[in-house]
């Protein structure tokens, strides 16, 4: 090999390394990969919440954002170990897993013809990008995903989807 080699070790956790190879590595935390399927890729009692948000957000009558925001707070609880960002990530993949792509349920309930369908998903999936970017910039998260609750039910009702 050439000189001084860089090996990338990749691991579970620190434990599980022998301690002569773990001695000799400097830690870099990443995000651990999901390589569940997608729709199997969140925990039941996460989709069960992310489904009330998004539930509450596609009810026609009686929307409420304070409502959506406190559904959303179950899952960002210090008990639960998520995040604001982490919970919106989710709600992203939820979303698209779920209920934004054509043939899905939401969208033949509604009847929405596939290009209508597939623009409000990209409008709510620009939406989503900008609250998970306000996140990162460490927004205050109530006031950032009241107003995407709020940005996200008028581009329903802007596409005919409420």
């Amino acid at each position: 090999p050439p000189p001084k080699p860089a090996f990338i070790v990749l691991a579970d956790s620190e434990e599980s390394l022998l301690e002569t190879i773990g001695s000799r590595c400097q830690v870099l935390p990443c995000k651990q990969f999901d390589t569940r399927p997608p729709g199997e890729s969140l925990p039941p009692d996460v989709a069960t919440i992310l489904s009330d948000v998004v539930h509450g957000l596609m009810c026609s009558r009686g929307f409420d954002p304070y409502e959506t925001s406190k559904t959303f707070q179950q899952l960002c609880t210090p008990e639960s170990g998520y995040t604001p960002l982490q919970g919106l990530e989710m709600l992203q993949l939820y979303v698209r897993n779920r209920h934004m792509t054509p043939g899905s349920p939401m969208f033949s309930t509604v009847g929405l013809r596939e290009e209508n369908a597939v623009t409000a998903y990209h409008q709510v999936l620009q939406h989503t990008e900008r609250a998970r970017q306000a996140l990162v910039a460490k927004t205050n998260p109530d006031s950032v995903l009241l107003s995407l609750w709020i940005d996200v039910r008028q581009l329903l009702k802007r596409h005919g989807i409420l």
